[in-house]
């Protein structure tokens, strides 16, 4: 995943995380609001119940009043038996439960009753209105009674959705500063986690990369950016970690270069300086080889010396056959007759030691070398593997395809090579066999890596040796 994605995900968590507490907010805000509004609606309806029943009080003392021979009481009663009603029916338009219409509708059946009485009360005698048969004054306080009771009802049930209300609204407050709070510690873990995601995703690898450049920059190609995950910084590292080794080729090869460079000066050097005057002790040695042919002593002693001469001239040759820069001449080549080739060249030294041959020769595409070079090779691979075994051994070439490239394994059942002494046989001069100049498998990687291919042994002493080398293979233009 990219660092884009990364932070596009974690950016859209915050804003989902942000849209539910500002929708739960939001949500409990609504739920505070209604509280609100139904504590007031429910404080007003209990104001407007207690001026209510004050009203019906004044009513039942003007009808006392009347009864104590106040004439005035009668229209007094009948004012305030509009603002009653009045008050009645705003009551009920605001009532928002059967319970709470139920008990508006006892008040006013009771303020009915109230009316009725007062009717009587006030009408004078022979009118044809029918009176009481209760005394006046008792019904009035009967009366009361009854308002007071059913008030009182009222003013609890209008109590209880107060309660309510401030329950609701607590809840809500509670809620909302719950969701502050959450969201104060949310914007603290995302502080935190931002701050870490930041060290993983740019710090860290900003500070690896850093480093490692650094250590390149100072000649250790060795160095490597540890940096395994699957995104830019991932391919960065990838790239720098391929730079670093391929960088680490070329200063193998510059110094490689450096060493054949000094490796041709002393070539010169030798052949210079050493190449006269060994050719004066060779002809020095025949002359006085002929004047002493009848004295063994003295000719078995100077037939050594000519003989130690051309093995000095032999190195020699060979020194400056490796010193020299190759001349590489690659063409559409035949891998298979070319070792067939080369193990002609050496048939007698394979004859003489009694060695069998399995070749495993597959039909190999052609590949993209310099005959003359790649016979050179094989040529001291098939040498070297002679060398190493007794009368009586196998040697087995084998050959396939890879990727682009061919591999051809040439093995031996030889005395094979310890495991200290492997890791040195590409070097110049570094040999293990008696009279070798250590030169054959160093120039044949030299040859193998102007091809671009590869070269690598592996052994197993007191069984065998395996040489692996690989050369492209051959591809048409257009």
């Amino acid at each position: 995943m990219t660092i884009r994605s990364k932070l596009t995900f974690s950016y859209l968590f915050l804003f989902l995380v942000v849209l539910a507490i500002g929708a739960s907010a939001f949500w409990a805000s609504g739920r505070w609001r209604s509280a609100a509004a139904e504590l007031s609606r429910a404080y007003n309806q209990g104001i407007a119940a207690e001026r209510l029943r004050a009203d019906i009080y004044r009513q039942i003392s003007s009808g006392s009043d009347f009864l104590s021979s106040d004439i005035e009481a009668k229209t007094g009663f009948w004012s305030i038996q509009k603002r009653v009603a009045m008050q009645m029916e705003k009551l009920k338009a605001a009532a928002k439960s059967e319970e709470e219409t139920d008990h508006l509708e006892a008040l006013e059946e009771t303020q009915r009753e109230l009316v009725y009485v007062a009717q009587n009360i006030f009408q004078p005698s022979g009118a044809g209105v029918r009176n009481p048969k209760e005394r006046p004054a008792e019904k009035l306080e009967e009366i009361g009674d009854e308002v007071t009771s059913d008030v009182a009802v009222l003013n609890q049930y209008y109590q209880g959705l107060e309660n309510v209300a401030l329950a609701a609204a607590a809840g809500s407050g509670n809620l909302i500063a719950y969701l502050v709070g959450g969201a104060a510690l949310l914007a603290l873990v995302q502080l935190v986690v931002t701050v870490f995601l930041l060290q993983r995703w740019l710090a860290g690898p900003i500070a690896e990369v850093g480093q490692v450049t650094a250590k390149i920059s100072r000649g250790n190609f060795e160095a490597r950016a540890a940096i395994g995950s699957r995104d830019e910084w991932g391919e960065l590292a990838g790239a720098i970690n391929r730079m670093a080794e391929a960088l680490k080729g070329y200063e193998q090869k510059l110094r490689a270069q450096e060493r054949l460079a000094a490796l041709g000066e002393l070539a010169s050097f030798a052949a210079h300086n050493i190449r006269n005057p060994l050719a004066g002790i060779r002809a020095a040695s025949q002359v006085m080889l002929a004047e002493n042919a009848g004295q063994p002593a003295i000719k078995d002693s100077l037939s050594d010396i000519i003989q130690s001469v051309d093995k000095l001239d032999m190195w020699i040759q060979r020194l400056l056959g490796f010193a020299k820069p190759l001349d590489l001449q690659s063409t559409k080549t035949e891998l298979p007759q070319l070792v067939y080739e080369a193990l002609g060249l050496h048939e007698a030294l394979l004859e003489s030691k009694r060695i069998s041959r399995t070749i495993r020769l597959e039909p190999l595409p052609p590949v993209l070398a310099d005959p003359v070079l790649v016979e050179q090779v094989l040529s001291a691979l098939i040498v070297n593997a002679a060398e190493a075994m007794e009368v009586g051994g196998t040697l087995t070439i084998v050959a396939s395809t890879g990727n682009r490239e061919a591999i051809l394994r040439v093995t031996d059942t030889g005395k094979g090579i310890s495991p200290t002494f492997i890791e040195k046989v590409f070097r110049p001069f570094v040999t293990d066999k008696p009279g070798g100049t250590g030169l054959g498998l160093a120039q044949a990687k030299k040859i193998l890596d102007l091809h671009g291919g590869s070269i690598k042994v592996e052994s197993t002493p007191g069984v065998g040796t395996t040489v692996t080398l690989t050369l492209p293979l051959f591809r048409e233009v257009g």
